[in-house]
């Protein structure tokens, strides 16, 4: 190139391809897959029923394997007094867990009795006495 000579041309623009409609003419749009959006929100709430379901059985199932392994714990000495009120403190706690009026510090509390209870896999007169207190609360 030499300093008489013209710059070349820049190139040409592209060719712009114009924007096509989504949909065709002619055709009404009745909303963005309607039916799918509700088929999904009634499957969604099936699907949490169920869950609150599950849950409340869970609850029962974890809270009476809790009853049996600390009735089965039991030392012999422990007379039917002190058992029956256990039992029926137990009853009453799993009802009321079951419908959430447990709080989570006292089901907390509850469960370190338990474990503290059941760590020499013998239940005394006084740790039953605890656990029925706890119970009650």
């Amino acid at each position: 190139m030499t300093e008489n000579e013209p710059a070349p041309a820049p190139p040409a623009p592209a060719a712009v391809l114009p924007l096509l409609p989504l949909e065709p003419e002619g055709v009404k749009s009745h909303g963005c897959l309607k039916w799918g959006l509700i088929g999904c929100s009634a499957f969604a709430v099936v699907v949490v029923v169920g869950l609150i379901f599950a849950s409340q059985r869970l609850m029962d199932v974890a809270l009476s394997t809790v009853e049996r392994s600390i009735t089965a714990s039991m030392d012999k000495s422990i007379g039917i007094t002190p058992r029956i009120e256990f039992g029926d403190a137990m009853k009453a706690f799993t009802a009321r867990a079951k419908k959430g009026g447990v709080p989570a510090d006292e089901m907390t509390a509850f469960k370190k009795k338990v474990e503290t209870a059941l760590a020499d896999n013998k239940v005394t007169t006084e740790e039953l006495a605890e656990l029925t207190k706890a119970l009650k609360k």
